[in-house]
Order: structure tokens, then sequence, then C-alpha cells
């Protein structure tokens, strides 16, 4: 999307929005356009680190050269296409409040719903030099826990 070299680490990002996916029946990010895209992910992620967005080849599509992304979307009245500058996007949806709602649960279904989330924290970070590898990924308590 936003024309970066990838590596290993974008199998992570894959794994973990399976893994969402799975469990809630849900699409991670539904976006119809790249564009929408950047946009569920910031909302669930918070923003790209600049360092990502200055090695992008089709960054300047999304962002202003100072960094704000540029949301394109259409006016629910006029229908009209249109722009929006968005200068700070912080994260509108919390992860872990969408894993704990899916239904009641005991203490111990709490405790594997709350490693489950921080498995899908660290596995979903933008920044992939960040993002947790397969080798950790095995060793998290979510994945070693009986």
């Amino acid at each position: 999307m936003l024309g970066l070299h990838y590596d290993m680490k974008v199998d992570m990002w894959s794994l973990g929005c399976t893994l969402y996916e799975l469990y809630t029946g849900r699409y991670c990010f539904p976006g119809k356009s790249n564009n929408e895209m950047l946009k569920l992910i910031m909302d669930l992620r918070g923003k790209f680190p600049n360092k990502m967005l200055k090695k992008g080849t089709f960054t300047e599509h999304h962002f202003d050269a100072n960094s704000n992304f540029l949301f394109r979307d259409t006016d629910a009245v006029t229908k009209a296409d249109r722009t929006r500058v968005i200068t700070n996007p912080n994260p509108t949806k919390d992860l872990k409040a969408c894993l704990l709602k899916t239904a009641e649960m005991d203490t111990q279904d709490k405790k594997r719903v709350l490693q489950f989330y921080d498995l899908l924290d660290k596995l979903l970070s933008v920044d992939p030099l960040k993002r947790i590898s397969a080798a950790e990924a095995l060793k998290h308590p979510f994945i070693t826990s009986k």
C-alpha cells in the first residue's frame, strides 16, 4: 500500500489479521481501497512512523509532505468525492476491548484472551522492526501455555 520493501515480518502481520478474523468472524481491515485500508489500520494501530512513510514509494498517494493522512472518501450528502486531511490519526478502536466483548468468560478464559490480545498486539505492530518474529511468537505465552 505504501510501496515499502518487505520481508518475512509481513507474514507475521498477515498471521495477526488471520487470527483476528478467525476469533471475531470479521475482517480485520475491510477497506475497499488502499487508502481506506490505511485509514482502518490507523484507526486500530495509530499513526505510521515517519521513517516508514519517508521510505514508501507510494506514500505521496496517501500522505502530504507533513505526514498528514489524505483520506479519500465520498460525502454522504452530496455524493461528491472529497479528500480530508487527518493531521494526527490516533487510534479510535480498542483491540483489547473488541476481543473481550465477544462473550461472557470466566477468569481462565479472560486470561487466555488477554494473552491472545498481547500476541495480536505484537503481530499487528505497524513498524516491522518492532513486530514479533516467528521464533518469538512460538515462545509467546498464548502459544506455550496449556
